[in-house]
């Protein structure tokens, strides 16, 4: 039995018993008793705490409610960064509070992040595009550099591209330029090397495939990285080449990337 309904049937038995006390004395009074006593019990009712549904899915919201002798609304619905659709943000009056049994609690439910367009940053210099994302409301991720002809700190490249959907506070990626000499170092003879990051992301195909790096120069071709990998995993290599070396990626023997450094 819910509380309203113990308390209502409580108060009605005294009720009923002061009404066949008056009626002995009078029947104008215990008239006037009963009728008092109808609105009275409709009128009020006992205190029940809210209970505290914020984040919680509305159907779930709105069932603990009435449990608790509580009426729901749902008075908005709003886009909402971090609490996802369907989901109560806000509610009022709020959890913990103690009001009288049937009251209406008034709820607002989050329709999940607003989409955010992502804008184009390629060929803007690193601060100019950091500013532009924040701006959008949307996170740096990851910065990478990489020799490239474009003027230093220019971006060349970001994840994902220009014009894809992103919810707020999601991070895009970027790729920027360290200038054509980057990496670039010469030791005490004068002698020319270059350090660079590969990357390899393994394709989809047999469950586990050989992948093996090379670098060759005039002194010869050189085994920098030879493993076995699965589907799907993602292989860093860090290195150090005289300029002009030649870098071959092979999976399962086959010569899947190849360049001049």
């Amino acid at each position: 039995m819910s509380p309203v309904a113990w308390w209502r049937k409580s108060i009605l038995w005294v009720w009923l018993k002061g009404l066949a006390i008056l009626a002995a004395i009078g029947g104008g009074a215990a008239l006037l008793f009963l009728v008092v006593s109808i609105v009275g019990l409709g009128a009020v009712g006992p205190e029940v705490v809210v209970p505290n549904v914020v984040r919680v899915p509305r159907q779930k919201a709105e069932q603990i409610l009435t449990k608790a002798d509580l009426t729901t609304k749902v008075v908005a619905q709003k886009y909402h960064f971090s609490v996802p659709e369907g989901r109560v943000i806000s509610m009022r009056p709020s959890g913990g509070t103690r009001v009288r049994a049937g009251r209406q609690v008034e709820l607002t439910v989050s329709k999940g992040p607003r989409e955010i367009k992502v804008p184009d940053v390629v060929g803007k210099l690193l601060d100019e595009a950091i500013k532009i994302l924040e701006d959008k409301h949307l996170a740096v991720g990851d910065i990478t550099r990489r020799c490239s002809d474009q003027p230093a700190e220019e971006v060349i490249a970001q994840t994902p591209p220009a014009h894809q959907s992103l919810a707020r506070g999601e991070s895009v990626a970027l790729e920027v330029s360290g200038g054509p000499e980057y990496g670039l170092v010469v030791d005490v003879t004068g002698h020319k090397t270059l350090f660079r990051r590969i990357k390899v992301v393994m394709p989809a195909g047999d469950s586990f495939q050989d992948v093996r790096m090379t670098l060759g120069d005039e002194q010869g071709i050189e085994t920098i990285y030879d493993r076995i990998h699965e589907s799907g995993d993602e292989i860093t290599v860090d290195l150090q080449a005289a300029i002009g070396a030649q870098l071959r990626v092979y999976i399962d023997d086959k010569v899947v990337f190849e360049k001049r450094l």
